[in-house]
C-alpha cells in the first residue's frame, strides 16, 4: 500500500492521502495542504486531493472522504473523484465492486465495472437547474440561460 497515490479519471487528477497511512502535521490545514500538493510547478500537480477514507471502514457503512480542490477549497462532490476513491478503496482497503461514498454534498453509490481499466460507474443523481437546488440566490427557478450580472470589484482577491 502506497501512502500517497495520483490517479487521472477523464482528464482529471486527483492525489489519493490516506489519513490512516500518511498525516499532515507541519501545516495548519488540509486546505493548505491541498493547495501546496496541488500546485503544478512547486508541488505534485493535481486538480484536487482526496482525503479518505476518514475514519473506520466498515463493511455496508458509507465510507467517508473529503475533498478539495486545488486551491484548497472545499469539494462537496466531484464524480471524476468518486470514480478514482472508489478505485483506490477497491485497491487498497476492501476489494469491493459496490461502495457508497459519503462527501459534504452526500451519499453516491459507485460501482466498479473494470478494476484492471479502471471503470467505474457514479450515481451522482438527477440534476437540477432550480436555483434552490444549485443553491444559486436572486430569482427563482432554473439558471440555465439566466443573465448572470458581474460587479467589477476588487481584483486583488
Amino acid at each position: 500500500m502506497y501512502d500517497l497515490v495520483k490517479y487521472q479519471a477523464l482528464g482529471n487528477d486527483c492525489l489519493v492521502i490516506d489519513p490512516q497511512r500518511i498525516d499532515l502535521p507541519t501545516l495548519p490545514s488540509t486546505s493548505q495542504a491541498a493547495r501546496l500538493l496541488c500546485d503544478r510547478h512547486f508541488g505534485i500537480g493535481a486538480d484536487g486531493v482526496l482525503l479518505g477514507p476518514v475514519g473506520t471502514v466498515r463493511d455496508g457503512e458509507p465510507v467517508v472522504l473529503r475533498a478539495f480542490n486545488s486551491d484548497g477549497s472545499v469539494c462537496g462532490r466531484s464524480a471524476n473523484g468518486l470514480r478514482i476513491f472508489a478505485l483506490y478503496l477497491s485497491q487498497y482497503h476492501q476489494g469491493a465492486r459496490d461502495v457508497l461514498i459519503r462527501t459534504l454534498a452526500g451519499d453516491s453509490a459507485v460501482r466498479i465495472e473494470d478494476l484492471e481499466e479502471g471503470i467505474a460507474r457514479v450515481e451522482m443523481g438527477r440534476p437540477t437547474f432550480e436555483a434552490a437546488d444549485i443553491p444559486a440566490q436572486g430569482l427563482p427557478g432554473p439558471v440555465v440561460a439566466r443573465q448572470l450580472d458581474v460587479a467589477k470589484g476588487d481584483s486583488s482577491r
